[in-house]
């Protein structure tokens, strides 16, 4: 067995433990919808914490094998660069709506402008390697 194979192993382990810990969470809830003074808050409260516990350590283990597997089977593509910009233009937008809290319209704007951020990010990059891709053909290397 190879160390790929567990990787893999532990990856989908990782995913299904998130969707697992979705699922309580949404039960927990489910639980807690009477009121805090029902009967069944407490447990579900406590239910509640080992539900986000569980689904960050799943996080934790899916984020993890998979930037591993990504090291040992692929060589760097230009799409993961290009991935990894636009996620963290829209985390960005994603982090001012969760601080601003906007109406519906301003929502929109933001999330347009992150993505519009990310796009123009994307594209500037690659101008910027075709660019330097023609200084270098010019200068005979």
């Amino acid at each position: 067995m190879s160390v790929y194979a567990v990787l893999i192993f532990v990856h989908v382990l990782g995913a299904v433990g998130m969707f697992t810990a979705s699922g309580i969470e949404g039960m927990t809830l489910a639980r807690l919808y009477p009121g805090p003074d029902s009967p069944d808050s407490e447990g579900a409260a406590r239910g509640l914490v080992r539900a986000r516990r569980a689904a960050m350590l799943a996080m934790l283990a899916t984020i993890a094998t998979g930037i591993w597997m990504m090291r040992i089977a692929w060589t760097p593509q230009p799409w993961q660069r290009t991935s990894l910009r636009l996620r963290v233009a829209l985390g960005v937008a994603i982090l001012a709506l969760m601080t601003m809290k906007p109406g519906v319209e301003g929502s929109w704007s933001i999330v347009v402008a992150g993505a519009t951020t990310g796009a123009f990010w994307v594209g500037a990059s690659r101008r910027g390697r075709a660019k330097l891709s023609t200084i270098d053909g010019a200068s005979g290397r």
